[in-house]
């Protein structure tokens, strides 16, 4: 009977939290403080980051390769 009861509280408290989470998620969503395109900047920063990381890898990639030129073109 006690384990019954453990489980029947595991469970609620499993659902209570993934109730919160999901509202804390997808609720109430504060209005915007600044201008419409300051929610394109982490999309911008994410691209950004993503050619820095090709570049850095192909930099490396030419350098173990010994082909300075297109090692110097990466880095620039």
């Amino acid at each position: 009977m006690r384990d019954r009861f453990a489980l029947l509280v595991i469970a609620g408290m499993s659902v209570a939290i993934v109730g919160l989470v999901g509202y804390l998620l997808l609720g109430h969503q504060p209005p915007s403080a600044g201008p419409a395109w300051v929610a394109a900047l982490p999309l911008l920063n994410a691209c950004l980051n993503a050619a820095s990381a090709a570049l850095l890898t192909g930099g490396w990639l030419f350098i173990r390769r010994r082909r300075v030129t297109a090692h110097k073109t990466c880095m620039v």
